[in-house]
C-alpha cells in the first residue's frame, strides 16, 4: 500500500494558503462591516455586553501572536465590570484591532498591556504598547479609513490601515470616546471609554 501523505513542503504551502485565505476573509468582512457602519445610526436599546465574557475570547490568540513577534503580552481586568449596552461583535472586533496593532507595530523585546476597569459611570478599556509610536502630525489622519503613518511602497508593516478607523466608528456608534496618546519610539496608549449600562439608560431617559 502506497503512502498517501503529502510531502512536508506541500503541507506547509497548504497551511500558508489557508492562513492567507482566512486573513483575506477577515479583511473583506471588516471592509463590509465598516461600510455598513458609515450609514448606521448610534446604538440604542441594544444588547447587554459583558466584557468579562468577550475579553478572554477576543484575546485568545493574542499571547501566542505576541510571543511569535518576540513581544511580552499581559492582560488585567476587574471581574466586576458592569455591563454596557451595545453590539457585542463590533466591540470585540474593535478590541481585536487595537491589540493586533499593538503587537504588529512593536519590536522584539517590547510589551503590550490590555486592561479594563470601571468607576461609577464608565467602563474603560486601555491597550498600551512600547512600540514605534505615532507622530503627532499623523494622529488625526490615523483615524481615517485605509490610513497608515508609513505610506512608502516598501513600508515595513503590512495592512490596510482600517483598524483605528474601525475602532473610532464603533466608539461613535456607542456614544463612547476613543483616545490615542502616542510618542514616536516610545509607544502608544489607545483608550475606549464606554458609559455603563446604568449611565446609558439614565442618559436616554434624560
Amino acid at each position: 500500500q502506497s503512502d498517501q501523505r503529502l510531502p512536508v513542503d506541500c503541507t506547509d504551502h497548504a497551511s500558508e494558503i489557508l492562513s492567507s485565505g482566512n486573513r483575506l476573509l477577515s479583511l473583506v468582512n471588516d471592509i463590509l462591516d465598516f461600510t455598513q457602519m458609515l450609514t448606521d445610526e448610534p446604538v440604542r436599546h441594544h444588547n447587554l455586553v459583558y466584557l468579562t465574557d468577550i475579553i478572554p475570547i477576543t484575546l485568545g490568540n493574542a499571547k501566542q501572536n505576541a510571543a511569535l513577534a518576540g513581544v511580552t503580552f499581559a492582560q488585567s481586568w476587574s471581574e466586576d465590570l458592569p455591563a454596557i449596552l451595545g453590539d457585542n461583535k463590533r466591540i470585540s472586533r474593535a478590541l481585536a484591532h487595537l491589540v493586533d496593532n499593538a503587537i504588529k507595530f512593536n519590536s522584539p523585546g517590547g510589551a503590550v498591556l490590555v486592561t479594563a476597569c470601571h468607576d461609577q459611570q464608565n467602563v474603560v478599556i486601555d491597550v498600551s504598547d512600547t512600540g514605534i509610536g505615532i507622530p503627532a502630525t499623523a494622529l488625526a489622519a490615523i483615524r481615517e479609513s485605509f490610513s497608515q503613518c508609513d505610506l512608502r511602497l516598501d513600508r515595513r508593516y503590512e495592512g490596510t490601515g482600517l483598524g483605528l478607523a474601525y475602532v473610532a466608528r464603533v466608539a461613535d456608534l456607542h456614544g463612547a470616546t476613543f483616545e490615542i496618546v502616542s510618542e514616536p519610539a516610545k509607544g502608544t496608549r489607545a483608550r475606549i471609554v464606554f458609559a455603563s449600562m446604568e449611565m446609558s439608560q439614565a442618559l436616554e431617559v434624560a
